[in-house]
């Protein structure tokens, strides 16, 4: 029943056990008595009644609250008939009983573990609080940057430039290095050409290199200080965007380098071991066309094939390699190339080989992959290890290849060859027949090549000399069409001005 228990508490029906009167402990003021009057009573009835904690034994009513609490929990029934419920507080039971739960970690991990982790993500976050003010107050952060998604060396047209024979603006014999210079923009707009290898640029003689620091004397006929024509070269080259290539042999030198006289008079100098000599005497006529004896030395020399006056160098010394290692450096400052050709590589010595690839990965920068280096020979070229670039060549024997298989075998044993899962190719497509008027088709095919594509100075003339040839003996191009070229600018001669070359223009007098 949802009421207090009611009835006179002086009777002694009404003692509880253990305790002889209710006199003996003192009532509280504000105990409700049943027998008062009715309004009392009515008045009692409205109050809400609620035990009193401040003291644990005696509540408003005098009654013990641990027999309330008992009787409460257990529902016990007095022997009266009457069931006593106790006002209790349920805000505190509801607090007691959250805080009797127990905490359940997430994920099903122990309150370890839960602990570890949440220790390190505040770890983390308080070092990266850390870092990010650290990269506001000092700098560090800043925008990253990226690599060209494409290097330069992966598409485009490579021009093989021999220095002494290609250009010459007074007329004269031999090429000048002034005049080779203003044909940059000629290779960047004209023949969209990408790189242009140098040769015939070192300081040399028939038989080989007699200075890798100077140029050829010969192309400097004016005799201009050497510093401003490499600055003028380096500048055009750049204002064009296309890159240098230095074309050396850089296996051999001319016996009239000052390296070998030093190897052959001072045996206790650096340059002792610079060149490939040897005690014994060729054996058979192989070796003897490629060893020569020396009188002042007392010992052979090993040479280019069938020429003594060019000496091998002996790439496998220390001493040379840091010589050459600081010559390619040197060309690098001085006009900023960007690859080396090892020219005429014929003559490389397959010994030797892995030396030569650690002279020429020397230049090659770590933050960059813009250094390039190829031997200008397919067997050459495959001795050579860790290459950007890989050269090949396409023989075509016929004057037009009609059927696909007449190339197509070529092409796939050069793109099936393991080489080209390393490297990016560098075509070469050589026609052996003597007939050069479907070279055009050849030039058409190279560029849908992947990689790059080599030609030499000159080549791209071969595409028009027959039609060249035609319009000149007919009296259209003698008379009107000439007149008309000249007068009228290359927007209406387009065919002539985009195949323009030195020599065609200093012949048949074609504005630039």
């Amino acid at each position: 029943m949802n009421r207090l228990l009611a009835g006179n508490y002086s009777e002694p029906g009404y003692l509880p056990q253990g305790r002889a009167t209710y006199d003996s402990r003192p009532r509280q003021q504000s105990a409700i008595q049943l027998n008062r009057a009715p309004q009392y009573a009515q008045q009692a009835a409205q109050q809400v009644m609620r035990p009193d904690y401040s003291n644990l034994y005696t509540d408003r009513y005098g009654i013990d609250t641990r027999l309330v609490d008992f009787v409460s929990k257990h529902n016990v029934v007095m022997d009266d008939g009457a069931v006593v419920y106790a006002a209790t507080d349920d805000g505190l039971t509801r607090k007691r009983a959250k805080q009797r739960k127990d905490f359940v970690p997430p994920c099903g991990c122990t309150k370890r573990q839960f602990i570890i982790a949440i220790s390190v993500l505040a770890f983390l976050l308080l070092l990266t609080t850390v870092g990010i003010v650290l990269g506001i107050l000092f700098g560090v952060a800043s925008t990253p940057s990226f690599a060209m998604a494409t290097p330069w060396w992966r598409h485009g047209l490579v021009y093989q430039i021999n220095v002494p024979t290609f250009a010459n603006d007074v007329e004269g014999v031999i090429g000048r290095l002034k005049d080779a210079t203003k044909r940059m923009a000629y290779l960047s707009k004209r023949m969209s050409a990408t790189a242009t290898v140098l040769t015939g640029f070192l300081e040399s003689d028939e038989n080989g290199v007699r200075n890798w620091r100077g140029i050829n004397p010969s192309t400097n006929s004016d005799g201009d200080p050497v510093g401003d024509l490499l600055s003028a070269l380096q500048s055009s080259a750049s204002d064009n965007a296309v890159h240098l290539i230095l074309g050396a042999p850089l296996y051999a030198t001319s016996i009239d380098h000052p390296w070998f006289a030093q190897s052959v008079n001072n045996m206790a100098s650096v340059y002792k071991e610079f060149y490939i000599w040897r005690k014994a005497a060729p054996i058979g006529p192989t070796e003897a066309r490629i060893l020569s004896f020396n009188p002042i030395r007392g010992e052979y020399y090993r040479h280019v094939h069938g020429n003594p006056k060019a000496p091998l160098l002996n790439l496998a010394d220390p001493n040379l390699q840091k010589e050459m290692q600081s010559i390619i450096a040197y060309w690098k400052e001085t006009i900023g190339i960007s690859g080396i050709m090892v020219s005429n590589s014929t003559n490389i010595v397959p010994e030797l080989a892995p030396s030569l690839t650690s002279i020429l990965e020397s230049a090659a920068d770590a933050e960059s992959d813009s250094f390039v280096w190829f031997a200008d020979n397919v067997e050459a070229d495959s001795l050579l290890q860790n290459k950007r670039l890989c050269f090949f060549q396409l023989l075509v024997k016929r004057r037009v290849f009609t059927r696909t298989e007449d190339i197509s075998a070529q092409l796939n044993a050069i793109l099936s060859n393991r080489r080209a899962s390393f490297c990016s190719p560098l075509w070469r497509i050589i026609q052996e027949s003597e007939d050069n008027r479907d070279y055009f088709s050849l030039q058409t095919l190279a560029s849908f090549l992947p990689g790059m594509n080599l030609i030499h100075a000159g080549e791209e003339v071969e595409i028009v000399s027959f039609f060249l040839l035609f319009e000149l003996e007919s009296s259209v191009f003698g008379g009107v069409k000439r007149g008309f070229c000249e007068n009228s600018g290359r927007q209406h001669c387009p065919f002539f001005h985009s195949l323009y070359h030195p020599r065609l223009h200093r012949k048949f007098k074609l504005n630039d």
